[in-house]
């Protein structure tokens, strides 16, 4: 355990403080880099920052870049998908924070649509449902389009149970004097030399 939660925070830490650099592409095909600055060509009085800004040096009020995608590497590595819901500025339509959510707390579901919703269960117990375009996911591998995903940690706990288990049956087998026990039954009489 100590050893995946070094390479968890190994993983994480490089990731995340890699520089996130956003690009915008010209009409000629060309791509211009964005300047992350807080709310960059967009009316900042309501506290509306750029996308660009965002995700390089804060997605959210309470964490900086670097907390939230160290939080959503460890999301993936330990459990196959990281959740962040996408929160617009009310009437704006712009993103206002990246909001990370446990996995434990989010359910995916394929509508007949074709489309994925999320039903998220709030700290009170009530759940609330996002569509796709409301919720940042990063997936890992799924065979079904992202209802479910692989699980590292679900995946190793089969591995360590199964080493576990074979390992207490050696040691009850060597405990036992390397001889193994075993019952014989009969019905009926036998004589004293059938029975020696």
């Amino acid at each position: 355990l100590s050893a995946m939660f070094s390479g968890v925070t190994l993983i994480g830490m490089d990731l995340a403080t890699l520089p996130a650099q956003t690009f915008k592409t010209r009409d000629d095909g060309g791509k211009d880099r964005v300047r992350p600055l807080f709310g960059e060509g967009i009316d900042t009085s309501g506290g509306v920052r750029s996308l660009a800004y965002m995700l390089r040096w804060q997605p959210n009020q309470v964490q900086t870049a670097t907390e939230f995608w160290l939080a959503m590497v460890a999301q993936y590595l330990l459990r196959g998908p990281a959740y962040a819901e996408i929160a617009a500025t009310p009437g704006l339509g712009f993103i206002s924070q990246l909001l990370p959510r446990h996995p434990d707390r989010v359910k995916p579901e394929r509508l007949s649509s074709g489309r994925l919703r999320y039903k998220l269960t709030e700290m009170s117990g009530e759940p609330r449902y996002l569509t796709q375009d409301e919720m940042f996911v990063i997936r890992d591998l799924s065979f079904d389009g992202g209802v479910t995903m692989l699980s590292r940690v679900e995946y190793g706990a089969n591995a360590i149970g199964s080493a576990l288990a074979t390992q207490r049956a050696a040691g009850k087998f060597f405990k036992s004097g390397m001889t193994a026990s075993t019952i014989a039954t009969y019905t009926g009489q036998m004589d004293p030399d059938e029975e020696a």
